[in-house]
């Protein structure tokens, strides 16, 4: 997963629900698509800093998973 893809992720793109929990990142080079499984302690993590979000409220400012504190997604 490279940097720039992270940065780019919306929640809808974060499917922790599935077996195994994959990111699925689009637009990559050559413009296409694709899912990046993820470990289930990464999975953990995530889903935590996720119910955080929505603890801080910070889920209503922006669909944009990574975002900076309330500020704008990060770049």
């Amino acid at each position: 997963l490279r940097v720039g893809e992270a940065i780019r992720l919306t929640r809808p793109d974060v499917r922790l629900e599935t077996s195994p929990p994959v990111l699925h990142i689009r637009e990559t080079t050559f413009h296409k698509s694709r899912g990046v499984p993820l470990q289930p302690t990464t999975a953990a993590q995530l889903r935590r800093y996720l119910t955080l979000r929505v603890a801080f409220r910070y889920d209503a400012f922006a669909d944009v998973v990574f975002r900076s504190e309330p500020g704008p997604a990060l770049t």
